[in-house]
């Protein structure tokens, strides 16, 4: 819907505005708060948290509140205790703030159920020189691969399909915009 929108153009994971040599969070490292005026595309406060209670002083609904009726849909109901329960992948290379041309594969996975942003950005785990954020399974999987619902994560595909899937059975070409 967002794409429908903006003349094709895929979302972004954030706004910086607070800061000016980044206001697109090009640079800006995920999971660091840039101001007061920060916003992402879920309802989220990155002054405080993932998992704060409250208050949420710089909270904001975000910018796809128009294209939803509830904020309600970004809390996992198996995970109440994070501001949201979901990520969008801002991998190199992939579609974020580009023109949906340049999506060779629509399979790809860019939403999933998460447990410390609503970034891909749980920078605790070490990237694998296999590809992104691997270990896909094992210790410290958990907060960016959380095992929820039986064990499976919920992922939405580039092509608005959607599957359950364990961690372990995802694998680097699932996050590559364009085809092997």
């Amino acid at each position: 819907m967002y794409r429908q929108d903006y003349d094709g153009v895929n979302a972004r994971h954030r706004f910086c505005p607070d800061s000016p040599d980044d206001p697109l969070c090009d640079t800006t490292p995920g999971p660091v708060f840039t101001g007061p005026n920060e916003v992402w595309w879920a309802p989220y406060d990155n002054s405080v948290a993932p998992d704060s209670r409250g208050p949420y002083p710089h909270y904001k609904a975000g910018f796809l509140q128009s294209h939803i009726n509830s904020t309600a849909i970004f809390r996992c109901p198996e995970a109440p205790q994070w501001q949201s329960g979901y990520a969008m992948s801002y991998i190199t290379g992939g579609p974020m703030g580009a023109d949906d041309a340049v999506v060779e594969n629509q399979a790809a996975y860019f939403v999933w159920n998460h447990a410390r942003t609503p970034a891909c950005a749980d920078v605790r785990l070490a990237r694998s020189p296999r590809g992104p954020w691997l270990p896909f399974d094992g210790p410290g999987s958990e907060t960016h691969y959380p095992k929820r619902h039986s064990g499976r994560l919920c992922i939405s595909r580039y092509d608005t399909s959607a599957k359950a899937l364990t961690p372990i059975s995802l694998r680097v070409a699932d996050f590559l915009v364009a085809a092997p």
